[in-house]
């Protein structure tokens, strides 16, 4: 798979494939961050932990938003 990822998403009750270059998943995970650094309650921080997970994955999602790791750091595959 090299420098790509599969993500999966809900479209119409139907689950579509999408693959992320490590450059797009850099752009979702400090997007990501940004709402997460907006959120006033633990839930909506929960919420936009769980959307980046569902993107770009759990491991590199918990690395930047919970570790604070920044997502050229966090995002480990595609290198």
């Amino acid at each position: 798979m090299g420098n790509k990822i599969i993500r999966l998403d809900e479209r119409g009750g139907k689950m579509a494939r999408e693959q992320l270059t490590r450059e797009e998943a850099i752009q979702i995970l400090t997007r990501q961050r940004d709402f997460a650094d907006d959120a006033k309650t633990k839930d909506e921080y929960m919420k936009v932990l769980e959307e980046a997970g569902d993107i770009v994955g759990y491991a590199p999602a918990f690395r930047c938003l919970v570790k604070g790791q920044e997502p050229e750091v966090a995002i480990r595959w595609g290198k």
